[in-house]
């Protein structure tokens, strides 16, 4: 089981309860987020041109992806800030990255051919589930759409079989 998350404190507690074993795994693309919006704060300060701090971010995304957020966190800490509430925002990033150390090993995920980001899981949500159960018309109940959710997942897992097998036991 892999659990691809924001970075929401709640989630990875309700995984660790709930499913010890799961990797978790850090969003990709929210790390990269929090990181240029970062530097909307403090690029005039550390870099001359656009083009500079794109180079800088593309650097940091290839450490991201070999595995290497602790440089990046060194790499965040060089930066100049113009003010207290910059050099708080800085220190925000660097403590959300290190906190999150263990679900950011994005060179071993990437190897075992595992998603990094939720953006497919987010795309798949509104094109099968939300496309499909809001027709016009069509109103469900929770434990229907749940039901509805649970029968496309079996049918997608080639475990179709098992389903007809228990609606012939009930029969």
């Amino acid at each position: 089981l892999i659990i691809i998350g924001d970075g929401a404190r709640w989630i990875w507690e309700r995984v660790t309860k709930y499913h010890k074993n799961a990797v978790q795994i850090l969003d990709f693309f929210h790390v990269l987020e929090h990181l240029w919006t970062l530097l909307t704060v403090c690029w005039k300060l550390n870099f001359e041109t656009v083009k500079e701090k794109e180079i800088w971010v593309e650097t940091q995304k290839s450490l991201f992806l070999e595995g290497k957020s602790e440089k990046v966190c060194e790499n965040i800490a060089h930066l100049k800030m113009q003010n207290e509430e910059g050099r708080e925002k800085q220190a925000d990033l660097i403590g959300y990255y290190e906190n999150n150390k263990t679900r950011m090993k994005y060179d071993e995920y990437v190897a075992n051919g595992w998603l990094i980001g939720s953006g497919p899981i987010e795309a798949a949500h509104r094109e099968v589930i939300q496309k499909r159960m809001k027709r016009s018309g069509q109103r469900w109940t929770k434990k229907g759409a749940q039901y509805i959710a649970n029968l496309r997942v079996a049918y997608k897992s080639n475990k179709w079989d098992a389903v007809t097998e228990l609606i012939q036991i009930r029969a």
